[in-house]
C-alpha cells in the first residue's frame, strides 16, 4: 500500500467513525496527493489547506472560512493550522462542540519548506517562542539539513482521536548494515524517520538500539509498536537491536595487526584502553583494545564506500 492510500483511508476511516452531521474534522501535515483523494465538497478552504504561513489567514479569509463552516454539510474537513487561525479570530467555544482532531500520533514533528523557516536572532532566547512563526507553531528546528516544526495547542478541551490504532511487537534481529538505526534516547530520531519515510527518502525499515537494563519506557514502547505497524503495511519493518556487550578479549583481524607493524615496527601490538563496559546501566570499567577500534572504523568506512549504512 502506498503512503497516500494509507494517510486517505486512515484519515477516512477516522472521519466515518466520529461522523455526525456538520461535524468539523483537524488534520495537519496532510500531503498534497493525499488531499486531492478527498472530495472538494468536504474541503472547507482547499486553497489555504497546507499553507503554512501568516499571510493566507487574514481577516478576509476568515469572513469567508466562518461562513463555508456555517454551510451544513456531510463534514467539514480543515488543517490545524486553519483551525489555529480560526480561533484567533473568534472565540473556540462557537465551534468547540462540532470539532473532531485527528491527531497524527507517529510524530510530533512535521516537515517545513526552509523558505519558512525563522532564524533565531543572535541574542533571543533559545526558550522564546519567535513572534514571527505561523500561530500553529510551537517551535521550529533544523535538524541536519531538513527543517521542522512541532504544534501549538490551541484547546485542551477539544475532542482528539488518535489516528494510528494498530500495534504491532518488535522482533530482535541483528543488524544488517542496509538500514538505519535509532536510538531512542534521542528525542528526534524516529520523529525525523517518520517524517523521512513519508516522503520516500527513506526505506521503510529501521533498528531500534534496546538497552535491557534501563527502565522500559511504557510512552516509547506504544509508539514504536504503532509506528512498526504503520511499516508493516508499506513492507518495513521496525526491529530491536541485540545489546552488543563490549568484546573484551578482542583478535584484531589480520590486515589490521599488518597494517600496524608496517608501520610501527613488527613488535608493535595493540594496547587496551579502559572504558565503560555500558554507560547506560553502570559505572563498570573494563578493558578495550585499540585494534577492535580501529576494525570498526575501518568497516563503517567501508560500509561508506558501498553506500551502505552507517552508525
Amino acid at each position: 500500500m502506498s503512503i497516500t492510500n494509507y494517510y486517505h483511508a486512515t484519515i477516512n476511516q477516522g472521519i466515518q467513525k466520529h461522523k455526525k452531521e456538520n461535524t468539523i474534522f483537524v488534520v495537519q501535515g496532510m500531503s498534497e496527493q493525499c488531499l486531492s483523494q478527498f472530495e472538494d465538497t468536504n474541503i472547507t478552504d482547499k486553497e489555504t489547506f497546507l499553507s503554512e504561513q501568516h499571510t493566507a489567514f487574514s481577516k478576509a479569509w476568515f469572513t469567508q472560512f466562518f461562513t463555508a463552516l456555517n454551510t451544513p454539510k456531510e463534514f467539514h474537513l480543515i488543517s490545524y493550522a486553519q483551525l489555529t487561525y480560526l480561533f484567533s479570530y473568534i472565540d473556540p467555544s462557537f465551534f468547540m462542540e462540532r470539532v473532531v482532531v485527528l491527531q497524527d500520533n507517529l510524530r510530533q514533528l512535521y516537515p517545513l519548506p526552509k523558505s519558512l523557516y525563522v532564524e533565531k536572532e543572535e541574542n533571543e532566547s533559545i526558550e522564546k517562542r519567535s513572534d514571527l512563526m505561523p500561530l500553529h507553531h510551537a517551535e521550529q528546528l533544523k535538524i541536519g539539513d531538513n527543517y521542522y516544526y512541532s504544534l501549538k495547542s490551541v484547546s485542551q478541551q477539544l475532542e482528539t482521536i488518535d489516528l494510528h490504532q494498530d500495534e504491532k511487537l518488535l522482533e530482535l534481529k541483528d543488524h544488517n548494515g542496509d538500514h538505519e538505526v535509532i536510538d531512542m534516547s534521542d528525542a528526534y530520531e524516529l520523529d525525523v524517520f517518520v517524517n523521512e519515510v513519508m516522503q520516500g527518502s527513506k526505506a521503510p525499515t529501521a533498528y531500534i538500539k534496546l538497552h535491557t537494563k534501563q527502565p522500559a519506557n511504557q510512552h516509547h514502547q506504544t509508539v514504536l509498536q504503532k509506528v512498526n505497524a504503520f511499516l508493516k503495511t508499506l513492507g518495513g519493518a521496525l526491529y530491536f537491536l541485540p545489546e552488543v556487550a563490549v568484546e573484551e578479549d578482542y583478535q584484531p583481524l589480520p590486515g589490521t595487526t599488518t597494517a600496524l607493524q608496517q608501520y610501527w615496527g613488527v613488535k608493535a601490538s595493540f594496547r587496551n584502553l579502559k572504558v565503560y563496559k555500558n554507560p547506560n546501566s553502570s559505572k563498570e570499567v573494563i578493558d578495550i583494545s585499540q585494534g577492535l577500534i580501529v576494525d570498526t572504523i575501518i568497516q563503517e568506512y567501508e560500509n561508506a564506500k558501498d553506500n551502505k549504512e552507517v552508525r
